[in-house]
Parts: structure tokens; C-alpha cells; sequence
């Protein structure tokens, strides 16, 4: 069952996450502010991304 390792953010738990720079609640246009990426447990900033798709 994966309940126990998934669902919520919290130490013990697998998650990606998208970190944006601004509250995409109060604008859609606020996910085009990416600041990082978590994925499998490592932090990459935007900027890493960006020059690893060119």
C-alpha cells in the first residue's frame, strides 16, 4: 500500500515538487515562475533545468 509512503509532504515521504516564486492561486500566469524542482529527493534549481534542455 502506498498510503504510507505517499499523499503528504513530510520527512520519510516521496514527493516532487514544483516551487513557484509567486501564489498560483491569485494568478495561473504565477506557474511560469518556477523557482526549483524536487525529484527524488533532489533539489534543482530552474536555471539547472533550463540549461540541461538546451
Amino acid at each position: 500500500m502506498l498510503g504510507k509512503d505517499l499523499g503528504t509532504v513530510e520527512p520519510g515521504k516521496v514527493a516532487d515538487l514544483l516551487v513557484v516564486g509567486a501564489d498560483p492561486t491569485t494568478d495561473v500566469a504565477n506557474f511560469r515562475k518556477v523557482r526549483y524542482v524536487v525529484r527524488g529527493g533532489a533539489v534543482r534549481p530552474i536555471g539547472e533545468l533550463a540549461a540541461a534542455a538546451r
